[in-house]
């Protein structure tokens, strides 16, 4: 089936791409033979596993929907023919050349394992990463004759505004539509996996907790959608589930003191307690279990909200007790 190529590489098989590259006007490049050439590239090399499973590498089409991740490669499209190679999470980039671009991001990544010494996991953990990094593709990667700066292949193209994750219909170059629906806290059920597949040839997963489903025809969008409606996914546009993520929360974790994920589905569907702050249809909600607050999305501004208090009981261990608070951030996009 293709989804393991590579046993002894596939804790590094991390690449992101812009969902539909290729099929909107906003798409300068199309990256889809990208990725594919860059986990062959990944794959063929036995020096990248040493790459921890959190390295990141990201193919921006030059939408901009990819730039807020802060992975540790990324490549932003700016021209039909090039863009630049942003290094953990930097808003300068190298210029490069689309035949460039997977030389490139394979060079950086082995560049990152000589800088780290096998120490660090991300670009951010080395100390000036970014620059360091730089400076070494720049004297002796495939983008080194290369002036910082310029943008090859075309001027430079404005990047279309961030977005908060939503249900959409979304126009193609084609005429036909792709259709990106909210998977509640990016919990897929086997019944919604079997429904995606039934009513699409193709099914691209986002890192907004979406899945995007492309080449419908216009006249088949609202068939298709009630569907999905029916197995729990959201096909609706300004509905809480939107902007809704959780960490994993008990009892899945044991740090957690409470657990997020039922909070959040409460919330989200409306059951929630009085003394919870109304949130407006802008802002992004994550629950979290315990002050470390894993998976609170990055590249936004949090306001924090007090705390709201868990109900019901969890487990520590073998011993029942009450569980304390959970906590509720409020992110502004």
């Amino acid at each position: 089936m293709g989804l393991l190529p590579s046993e002894t590489h596939e804790r590094v098989r991390n690449i992101l791409a812009s969902p539909l590259a290729g099929r909107v006007e906003a798409s300068l490049v199309d990256v889809r033979p990208l990725v594919t050439a860059l986990d062959r590239g990944l794959c063929a090399s036995p020096e990248l596993t040493g790459l921890s499973g959190r390295f990141l590498f990201a193919l921006d089409d030059g939408t901009g929907d990819l730039l807020s991740i802060g992975a540790d490669v990324t490549f932003l499209a700016t021209s039909p023919s090039g863009g630049l190679l942003h290094l953990g999470g930097a808003t300068a980039g190298i210029p490069v050349l689309v035949d460039e671009v997977v030389p490139s991001m394979l060079a950086a990544a082995s560049a990152f394992l000589e800088l780290s010494g096998g120490t660090a996991w991300r670009v951010g953990d080395l100390p000036d990463g970014p620059a360091l990094l730089a400076s070494r593709l720049l004297h002796g990667g495939p983008a080194a004759s290369r002036d910082e700066g310029g943008s090859p292949g075309g001027p430079s193209r404005e990047i279309a505004s961030l977005r908060a994750p939503d249900a959409r219909v979304v126009p193609q170059r084609d005429g036909r539509v792709a259709l990106e629906v909210v998977v509640p806290l990016g919990r897929l059920s086997a019944d919604q996996a079997r429904a995606l597949a039934d009513v699409a040839d193709e099914v691209r997963v986002t890192p907004w907790r979406t899945a995007v489903l492309p080449d419908l025809r216009p006249e088949d969008v609202e068939r298709v959608a009630d569907e999905l409606t029916t197995v729990g996914l959201v096909t609706g546009s300004g509905t809480a589930w939107a902007g809704l993520s959780a960490c994993t929360g008990s009892p899945g974790c044991a740090k957690s003191l409470a657990d997020v994920q039922g909070d959040a589905r409460r919330w989200a569907m409306g059951t929630r307690e009085p003394s919870t702050p109304a949130v407006p249809d802008d802002v992004l909600v994550h629950w979290a279990g315990c002050e470390r607050r894993c998976g609170r999305p990055k590249g936004r501004s949090p306001t924090w909200s007090p705390p709201r208090p868990a109900t019901g009981s969890g487990t520590a261990g073998r011993q029942r007790r009450q569980r304390p608070e959970g906590t509720c951030e409020r992110l502004h996009p």
